[in-house]
């Protein structure tokens, strides 16, 4: 949608956005956090929203994708001036744990990244995963492929192919059973994971880190072809304990992740 010359004149931005989270703020005002794709998170106030029900900005739900119009003023206030749906994600609400996961994934991106930070690729990814989930393409496997991609984006994808203290290939017939450390952020092979009490690992086996290496570089289109096992999806638990570790506090959505069983 092209901005007329008087929007410009105004001093508006557009873009897609994917709502992450809301909260209430003062009378009749609304704060809203989007995940845009051109200005990336932006935290923008709807000016008296909730004082009619027939208020544009009341009919946004969590997690949807609309154009959103917003003014960007001085002091950092950000007015959203108005939106355009485009994918309500209606059906993934009907299954608690596609919408837990969603949710989930909202969260991760409000906690790691910063107002105004831009990333393109991984709005398009969250975008992916809400369009396949509405379509009821959904599995358990879809969480460590997520966390994993969200990771190495941020530059802190963890090292799974080479043991951190010795650089021995973690492979089949050179280990046998590697351990992850959180705060080192990787895996250590059995001679250097035993050697020394190491705080803050877990044993990982290897056909879960082949797993692991294999989604981290799969592209968002083809990632249906991954499967993690209970076993495995078991050991890919340490991305949660790396995640908690990194961003130093536990998410309360993924902690509903573990009471479905997810994770």
């Amino acid at each position: 949608m092209l901005l007329s010359l008087e929007e410009l004149k105004m001093g508006l931005l557009e873009t897609d956005a994917i709502l992450l989270k809301y909260v209430d703020s003062g009378e009749a005002d609304r704060v809203l956090v989007f995940f845009t794709r051109d200005y990336g998170k932006v935290t923008l106030i709807a000016k008296s929203a909730r004082k009619s029900i027939k208020s544009q900005f009341l009919t946004i739900d969590l997690l949807s994708s609309q154009v959103i119009l917003y003014k960007d003023k001085a002091r950092g206030l950000k007015i959203l001036s108005s939106v355009t749906m485009l994918e309500t994600f209606f059906n993934l609400r009907s299954d608690i744990k596609v919408l837990a996961t969603a949710i989930y994934f909202a969260d991760l991106i409000d906690n790691f990244y910063h107002e105004n930070e831009k990333n393109e690729v991984m709005y398009d990814i969250l975008r992916s995963f809400l369009v396949r989930f509405e379509a009821g393409v959904f599995k358990a496997s879809d969480i460590p492929v997520f966390e994993l991609k969200l990771l190495a984006l941020a530059g802190l994808a963890p090292n799974m192919s080479n043991c951190l203290d010795c650089g021995r290939a973690l492979e089949a017939g050179s280990v046998k059973k590697p351990r992850f450390s959180v705060p080192m952020g990787g895996c250590l092979c059995d001679s250097c994971g035993s050697a020394t009490a190491r705080d803050f690992t877990r044993s990982i086996s290897l056909g879960t880190l082949k797993l692991l290496n294999l989604a981290k570089e799969t592209p968002v289109e083809n990632i249906s072809r991954i499967n993690f096992t209970k076993n495995s999806l078991k050991d890919a638990g340490m991305l949660g304990d790396f995640i908690r570790y990194h961003l130093n506090k536990s998410l309360t959505s993924r902690s509903y992740l573990r009471k479905l069983g997810l994770v």
